[in-house]
């Protein structure tokens, strides 16, 4: 049976996205105040709190476009298990970012390795952790079992 996007789990399509959203700014935000200050000497921005709710609402686009991304992609990544599934979908969605080989090769280039490079290894700590929550999430929440066993890896 083909999957469709769910129309009638409305409701659980946005908890997914909100879900998925809410990890990755949660990552962000403990990136910029601890990470970036501490560990980096970055200074870190001091934003006001409507500024900072602004913001984490509006990373909901985030969760929203990755789960509409991942429901068409669903039918060409099922046969694999979950965890290769967030795997694949993180790694698709920082290439499109850029953010998979780019930008740390650039860094490099123009800065020379250090720890500016391991810094760089924020947006895929962000990226793999929004894909486990998303893939999940999704296949518990908006298509339970729905699912054919794994054919793949």
């Amino acid at each position: 049976m083909k999957h469709r996007f769910p129309c009638t789990r409305s409701k659980h399509v946005v908890l997914v996205a909100a879900l998925t959203a809410l990890t990755g700014f949660s990552i962000h935000v403990f990136d910029i105040n601890y990470l970036q200050v501490r560990l980096f000497d970055i200074p870190g921005p001091h934003y006001s709190p409507t500024i900072n709710a602004l913001a984490a609402l509006t990373s909901i686009e985030n969760g929203l476009g990755m789960v509409v991304f991942y429901a068409l992609a669903r039918d060409a990544l099922i046969r694999y298990s979950l965890p290769v599934r967030a795997g694949m979908l993180a790694v698709i969605l920082l290439a499109i970012k850029g953010s998979l080989f780019r930008n740390m090769i650039m860094e490099m280039a123009i800065a020379g390795p250090g720890v500016q490079t391991l810094y760089n290894l924020v947006p895929w700590i962000i990226g793999l952790s929004m894909s486990f929550v998303l893939v999940y999430c999704y296949e518990g929440l908006v298509a339970p079992g729905s699912l054919p066993p794994p054919t793949g890896i």
